[in-house]
């Protein structure tokens, strides 16, 4: 088989046909060395697209896996998200009250686990103890260890040592476990 190129528009052709069918000019026969030299240039043009082809398919096997891994990292986050209590979760109660009684104020009220899903295992309810100018001169908590279903509804009580300043007590969640 004679390969024959096309000295005006480098066409290479290798039926048995004497003009270009590209340009229509004269096709002249490539001598056994350039045959030789174009066999090596198309080796290695094969080889090097094997090489990119492999490179194509290992990266895109790599970042896969790699999407693999953060979907499952998000969708693990996200089930520990979804099923760990926050602060919101928890809410005291409007009709909690204080008590005076001897040296001491009693902080009587309630919380409600507000979540539809989620079980609070602990729970720190907190007491600020404010002043006239509304600074906090004090504060205390009450902590409660028990497991508080969704939607459940729990008594708490906080015993602090009474201060005269004290003209206003604000009650907050404290902590959610």
């Amino acid at each position: 088989m004679k390969i024959k190129r096309c000295i005006k528009c480098n066409r290479l052709e290798v039926k048995d046909c004497d003009y270009c069918i590209r340009c229509g000019d004269k096709l002249h026969i490539i001598n056994k060395g350039e045959q030789n030299q174009l066999i090596a240039i198309c080796a290695i043009v094969a080889v090097a697209l094997c090489i990119l082809i492999i490179f194509i398919v290992e990266e895109k096997r790599i970042n896969d896996t790699h999407e693999t891994i953060e979907h499952y990292q998000y969708e693990k986050a996200k089930e520990e998200y979804e099923s760990t209590p926050t602060i919101t979760d928890l809410k005291v109660n409007p009709g909690w009250t204080n008590k005076k009684d001897g040296n001491y104020v009693y902080i009587s009220g309630s919380v409600t686990n507000t979540s539809e899903t989620k079980t609070i295992s602990y729970f720190e309810i907190e007491a600020k103890f404010i002043n006239s100018k509304g600074d906090v001169i004090d504060s205390d908590w009450t902590n409660d260890a028990k497991e508080l279903g969704p939607g459940e509804t729990r008594q708490f009580e906080i015993m602090h040592r009474y201060n005269i300043n004290s003209s206003k007590i604000r009650l907050s969640v404290k902590e959610v476990k």
